[in-house]
């Protein structure tokens, strides 16, 4: 049983359409908060100041357009995207990959638009090391910074439509001039200029730039790496610290790299946690090194009080998996050897244990009322970079959230802007029900995986299914719920048991 046929294509083509009632439905209220600081420099005397990494849905880029040709904003642009026409046994030579694909109509657009050349500037890497990953704005009224928006959205129809993502937004001079600053930082920073390239294959064409060794330069690095302490916000009790990256001497990361003044701090954080670490992820790197999740794994391992719970989009990112275990295909009974699903979930205590992190899965195959789903869209399914720590403990309540990929590549290699707020637990609450609601939602599908990977190690054979599918439909069913639990689980502590 395949998804249903032409749903990825009918899906793409509603949701770059303004007004599409499926692209309404996807976006819900993202757009009209994401759009909230353009709406207050249109209407006022303010100008925005951005710094983005994918720009390519229609609305938006119509909206920001505006805004640069009536010299109300200030784009920084980085490279998005890039496009290799080569086929699979194409004769020598080559042709040359094309950078910035995804941005390149949104880029032409705005320098067209700029009233002047300040109003608009390419940030491009245009290599396969570094990349603008920001997705910021900064509001400006008579010269002073007054507000920032922040977050994982993309300013693309697949962030708003077919990820799971978040944006907050600030109203603090304080913070919005460190965004300011940072920006400017940016801005000084100089990158190699276009090389305009334009390839054709196969009857495609692509346009863009030529590779390049775009790289970011050591007075950016030395400003991100400066200490910074945290700011108190006017409620008197919220506090908010900062972090940009790049913040390293060293350009790339390698396997013994240091530990990053960002991340460093993160981890800090996660270790003088009271009770419960959750968290959505992308990608931060693979099998838990050098990233938030593998320190999430060895807190659990330390401390089997704590909760550890939370999803992740790209399974490689899961800690590593039992020695011994198959990790690719199977041979089944009649000696044909079968790709066996990508690892769906990690939880060394089993089902009842407090410590699980499951990866984005869909419903391969239909059982009960339960029809086979489209998982993605596009590369990323869950696009979040959030990590928060006790959100119901009044003062030590943590949310970790903006651009950064919460690894070290994020940290040696990207720009990035990670926001630490704490202190304030409505905004903690907030963050771990956006947690526990995308959890929620995979963690069905991710059992379903792992219970299909496991008996193929076991059997060679998918498991057999009853005509409600893996779903137990007996009344039974809340029986663990109600059972005394081996260790505290999720349950517990959000009821406070």
């Amino acid at each position: 049983m395949r998804v249903t046929e032409g749903l990825l294509k009918t899906l793409k083509a509603h949701i770059p359409k303004k007004g599409d009632p499926i692209r309404l439905f996807l976006t819900a209220d993202v757009l009209s908060f994401l759009t909230v600081l353009i709406d207050r420099a249109e209407t006022g005397n303010g100008e925005l100041y951005l710094a983005l990494y994918e720009l390519h849905d229609p609305e938006l880029i119509q909206r920001l357009t505006a805004l640069v040709k009536a010299g109300k904003a200030h784009v920084i642009l980085s490279t998005s995207g890039s496009t290799d026409l080569n086929k699979k046994g194409d004769p020598l030579p080559r042709k040359a990959v094309v950078w910035d694909t995804g941005n390149h109509d949104a880029r032409i657009g705005l320098h067209a638009a700029a009233p002047s050349a300040e109003r608009m500037q390419d940030r491009l890497f245009n290599n396969n090391s570094h990349i603008g990953h920001n997705k910021f704005a900064v509001y400006v009224e008579g010269g002073v910074a007054r507000a920032v928006m922040t977050g994982s959205t993309n300013w693309t129809e697949t962030g708003l439509c077919t990820q799971s993502n978040n944006v907050i937004l600030i109203e603090d001079k304080n913070v919005a001039a460190r965004f300011l600053a940072y920006w400017k930082l940016l801005r000084d920073d100089p990158q190699p200029v276009g090389v305009p390239l334009t390839a054709s294959n196969h009857g495609e064409t692509a346009e863009g730039f030529a590779p390049s060794k775009g790289v970011q330069g050591t007075a950016l690095r030395q400003a991100n790496a400066a200490p910074t302490g945290p700011m108190k916000l006017k409620d008197g009790k919220t506090t908010v610290e900062i972090l940009f990256s790049p913040n390293t001497k060293a350009q790339t990361k390698n396997k013994t790299s240091p530990t990053p003044v960002d991340l460093s701090r993160v981890y800090s954080l996660m270790e003088h946690a009271d009770s419960a670490i959750l968290f959505l992820t992308f990608y931060p790197g693979v099998r838990g090194e050098q990233n938030v999740i593998g320190q999430a794994a060895e807190l659990a391992v330390k401390r089997p009080d704590l909760l550890v719970q939370g999803a992740i989009s790209n399974p490689a990112a899961l800690p590593p998996a039992r020695p011994g275990e198959p990790t690719t295909y199977v041979h089944q009974p009649d000696g044909e050897v079968r790709d066996l699903p990508q690892r769906a979930i990690w939880w060394p205590d089993g089902d009842t244990g407090r410590v699980v992190m499951v990866r984005a899965a869909a419903i391969s195959a239909q059982f009960g009322d339960l029809r086979p789903e489209l998982l993605s869209a596009g590369h990323a399914i869950i696009h979040d970079k959030i990590v928060v720590i006790d959100p119901l403990h009044p003062d030590n309540c943590t949310v970790i959230t903006g651009s950064h990929n919460l690894g070290y590549k994020a940290s040696y290699q990207n720009d990035e802007n990670l926001l630490i707020v704490r202190g304030n637990q409505s905004l903690a609450v907030a963050y771990a029900i956006h947690i526990l609601d995308v959890y929620d939602h995979y963690v069905l599908r991710a059992k379903l995986q792992e219970e299909l990977r496991q008996s193929l190690i076991a059997t060679g054979r998918a498991p057999k299914t009853e005509s409600g599918g893996f779903l137990n439909a007996k009344a039974s069913w809340q029986g663990r719920w109600f059972a005394p639990a081996k260790a505290p689980s999720s349950r517990d502590y959000f009821l406070g048991l």
